[in-house]
């Protein structure tokens, strides 16, 4: 099980990513600076074609405007599919405006099966 966390800015760039999180990529090195529906996802079911990675960008979209969003992900690893729970969750700032995005995914697989 694991906790994969990071920092996003307000527009969906990386600033911060966990080793969880890194180990859901291809490449943990080049993430920072990147928008999240753009990082090289390890066996992505929904992320393959277009629709997967419009819904992130999308999501992260309603997290800019202070929605908190969640959905369920599966990622295929070596190991075998995974069902992750992820969130995107907005942090404000002294204004009220959101500044942040929090992504988290959480492996829930042994809770679906």
């Amino acid at each position: 099980a694991f906790e994969a966390i990071g920092l996003l800015d307000r527009d969906g760039r990386v600033i911060e990513i966990n080793r969880a999180g890194r180990a859901l990529t291809e490449d943990g090195g080049t993430l920072v600076g990147q928008f999240l529906w753009d990082l090289p996802w390890v066996g992505r079911l929904d992320g393959v074609d277009e629709e997967g990675r419009n819904q992130l960008e999308a999501a992260v979209g309603r997290a800019r405007l202070g929605e908190v969003v969640r959905y369920t992900v599966e990622i295929q690893q070596p190991a075998g599919q995974l069902q992750i729970d992820l969130s995107l969750t907005p942090v404000r700032g002294v204004t009220g405006e959101v500044e942040y995005i929090i992504p988290e995914g959480r492996d829930i697989t042994s809770v679906k099966s």
